[in-house]
């Protein structure tokens, strides 16, 4: 039986500390000495150090997607800058050093902790961040599971770290230059309505929703009624999902029926899974069943866990014909 993880973390914490230079030396003093010094003798160009952040947060439009995020919250949806432009923004910031790591694996919850510490500024702050490692029917999650909340609680702190070192106006002033490029610079009302109706369409046909699902994530009555923000919050969803940080579930209706999905959806699964079962062909059993058990956990798979299941049976049955044929 398969896990969904839970993504209601009303019992997840994070909790913020400014701790002091001796307590992040850890028998490092001599090399962080060097660091230190070396900041101080060539500070940074702040100026110049935003415009490489909003440079490489939008290289492109995919990256500008990654740097934002969308998750449901209490019955609502809340967004803002992701762990990859917490990334950038600390390789561009400069004179910074940040790490995270997990600090303990407990019963319920998965503890990890990171620091980053502005070297010019002397300013250090420590993120503990616990997430839970129970389903929302109590039990705990298998290893696989674990292993991903595991890391999902270490990008949660480093990126409550390094925003908490990095003022706010810059990540602000950054994440905003990202929403702009994925929405566009939509003055024009014309040029809005195309790109509000390709995004709608192209949700529809990747993650297999109707448009009503779609509206009524959002809360609104009709399509012409989708604001920029809306679009900037339905991008930041299917990232959320792209990241494996929640399922199509979570946001919208659970239990889809395949066949009222576009035809030509149903041909490209097909086309997926002969591409698959081409793939795993001489797999031993072993690796079948962990093929599967990672399918299982992922929303709308079944005709890969199917194909999956087919080459099972094929197995089966040859080792069936192999110890008839000795006896």
């Amino acid at each position: 039986m398969s896990q969904d993880i839970n993504t209601e973390t009303q019992e997840d914490t994070v909790e913020i500390e400014i701790i002091t230079s001796a307590q992040v030396y850890r028998g490092e003093k001599a090399e962080i000495d060097v660091q230190v010094a070396t900041a101080r003798a060539y500070p940074r160009d702040t100026k110049r150090s935003i415009e490489d952040m909003v440079i490489c947060a939008t290289m492109s439009p995919e990256m500008a997607k990654k740097c934002g995020y969308a998750l449901p919250r209490a019955g609502k949806v809340i967004s803002g800058p992701s762990v990859h432009l917490a990334r950038i923004a600390a390789q561009n910031w400069g004179n910074l050093r940040a790490g995270t790591k997990t600090t303990d694996i407990e019963d319920k919850y998965v503890v990890s902790e990171a620091v980053c510490w502005d070297l010019q500024k002397n300013l250090a702050i420590k993120v503990t961040a616990r997430k839970t490692i129970i389903d929302k029917d109590g039990r705990r999650y298998n290893d696989n599971l674990i292993a991903l909340t595991t890391m999902a609680a270490n990008s949660v702190a480093l990126r409550n770290a390094i925003f908490a070192v990095i003022p706010n106006e810059v990540i602000e002033h950054v994440y905003q230059k990202t929403r702009q490029m994925i929405v566009g610079e939509l003055d024009e009302e014309t040029v809005f309505v195309s790109k509000r109706l390709d995004l709608i369409k192209r949700m529809i046909t990747g993650l297999g929703v109707t448009e009503a699902d779609i509206l009524n994530c959002i809360g609104r009555p009709s399509v012409t009624a989708v604001t920029r923000e809306d679009m900037s919050i339905l991008i930041g969803l299917a990232q959320a999902i792209s990241d494996n940080e929640a399922t199509v579930a979570d946001f919208f209706k659970k239990g889809f029926d395949r066949e009222s999905r576009p035809k030509f959806i149903v041909i490209a699964q097909k086309k997926q899974a002969e591409r698959l079962k081409k793939k795993l062909k001489g797999s031993g059993m072993d690796g079948l069943i962990a093929c599967k058990v990672e399918y299982e956990k992922k929303e709308n798979q079944e005709h890969y866990v199917e194909v999956i299941d087919e080459l099972i049976r094929e197995l089966i049955n040859q080792e069936n014909q192999t110890e008839d044929g000795t006896n």
